[in-house]
């Protein structure tokens, strides 16, 4: 199982987290907002290696890494390591960018959440001609999130909309790769699945994705329930009030 993309994006993303943990200010720093970005443009990238310190551990990083391995785990195999971790950046940085036109210039967004959503879009193109039920599943999960972060209050939808569009024109252009559909297709049905060491790593693979899938489904339906019943509650809250900032600073 080779995919030292994903490990590379894990790292970056616990190291900045320690980081966080241990510098004061050092969220603040990297947190994209409207009225900084003339001057600091940097910080449209550097918005997607910080998350939510709220909770420890953060659940905000946890359900992103999450969510990275249960796509790396096959992406990254089909359209290579460098095209790999170059979508999950312009993810991120079209994801702040959308945040950016589509919020207020003084409220700040962070979280690898664009990213996230431009390699489930990307995986999206690159499986919709077969591996049918690989890719309905990968469907509505990505419509779970989306729709998570348009109910739930304090998080970045924009940033979600922003990534997503970027993985469906990268993944797009992805495909007038030969190797790429090449990939896809030896993914699920390649005759070297008749060895046993072959099959034994796709059985440990295809086993953590479903623990992945479970976990993510999980993750969702409690937030979301957990979410209505503050709202029927009466409460209201934000991530500014999560992060103790102000103004809001949504989560992606």
């Amino acid at each position: 199982m080779r995919v030292p993309g994903t490990i590379i994006i894990t790292a970056v993303l616990l190291v900045f987290y320690i980081v966080q943990l241990a510098v004061d200010d050092f969220t603040e720093d990297m947190v994209v907002r409207g009225i900084y970005v003339v001057e600091e443009p940097w910080r449209l990238l550097s918005s997607g290696v910080v998350h939510s310190t709220e909770t420890l551990p953060s659940s905000h990083l946890l359900s992103n890494l999450l969510m990275l391995w249960y796509i790396g785990l096959l992406l990254e195999r089909i359209v290579g390591t460098v095209r790999f971790i170059a979508i999950f950046a312009v993810g991120v940085v079209a994801g702040s960018v959308a945040t950016v036109l589509l919020t207020s210039p003084v409220d700040g967004a962070l979280g690898a959440s664009g990213g996230i959503f431009a390699l489930c879009t990307a995986l999206l193109m690159v499986l919709r001609k077969g591996a049918n039920a690989a890719f309905r599943s990968l469907a509505i999960v990505v419509v779970i999130m989306f729709l998570q972060g348009v109910l739930m209050p304090g998080v970045s939808w924009e940033g979600h909309l922003g990534g997503a569009i970027a993985g469906i024109v990268l993944g797009g252009a992805a495909r007038f790769q030969p190797y790429v559909l090449e990939r896809a297709g030896m993914a699920f049905h390649s005759p070297e699945a008749l060895d046993p060491a072959v099959t034994r790593n796709r059985i440990a693979t295809a086993g953590t994705r479903r623990i992945a899938e479970i976990a993510i489904y999980g993750i969702f339906l409690t937030a979301t329930v957990w979410a209505c019943l503050n709202y029927a509650a009466g409460v209201k809250w934000t991530t500014a009030s999560m992060a103790e900032w102000s103004p809001v600073v949504q989560t992606q």
